[in-house]
């Protein structure tokens, strides 16, 4: 076992000698050196190794690695980069929540911008068709819930009322996985 991080810290060492770690590197901002080290020395393959990673810095080795595991912000991207899609496909994904997110700004706040950010993930993960997808199973059920509070309302000031769009982008989500061929 090994450990390669960016830190240099006495406590990192202090942990890795209770945990019997073989080898550790600290200080690495540039980790495949370490990491071509770690396998010259124990004589391992990419294939032999299980590298677990919590940054970008992380990245070049989760790709090489047999198994790789990530949080945090090199989860996301280690993920993109598994899944091998063109960086066309995986740009055009994000094209609905930048639209929403734009709309967010114009509208300075009648749209929330997190809702944006969460169908700007959903896109670039999904990809362009199955973001619109998800994006129309989340805009009926919110349409129909606005359309029932205006019906149900005597209140002429129902269209002013803000309704939260996230539980029903997580709902046209579920949707999606559910039922993945229907639109």
């Amino acid at each position: 076992t090994a450990i390669i991080t960016g830190r240099n810290s006495p406590q990192v060492e202090r942990r890795g000698e209770e945990l019997h770690i073989d080898a550790i590197w600290q200080g690495c901002m540039d980790k495949r050196q370490a990491y071509g080290e770690l396998k010259k020395r124990f004589s391992l393959k990419d294939e032999e190794v299980a590298y677990i990673g919590d940054d970008l810095i992380d990245l070049p080795i989760l790709v090489q690695a047999g198994f790789a595991a990530a949080a945090a912000a090199a989860g996301f991207f280690w993920v993109l980069l598994r899944m091998r899609q063109p960086v066309p496909q995986i740009l055009s994904g994000g094209i609905p929540g930048l639209a929403v997110m734009l709309a967010a700004a114009l509208s300075e706040g009648e749209i929330g911008g997190g809702d944006g950010l969460v169908l700007l993930a959903a896109g670039i993960w999904l990809g362009l068709p199955s973001a619109m997808l998800f994006l129309a199973d989340a805009l009926l059920p919110a349409a129909a819930y606005a359309l029932a509070e205006r019906i149900r309302s005597r209140n002429r000031n129902v269209w002013k009322k803000r309704i939260p769009f996230l539980p029903f982008l997580l709902g046209g989500y579920l949707l999606w996985m559910l039922f993945p061929g229907i639109p």
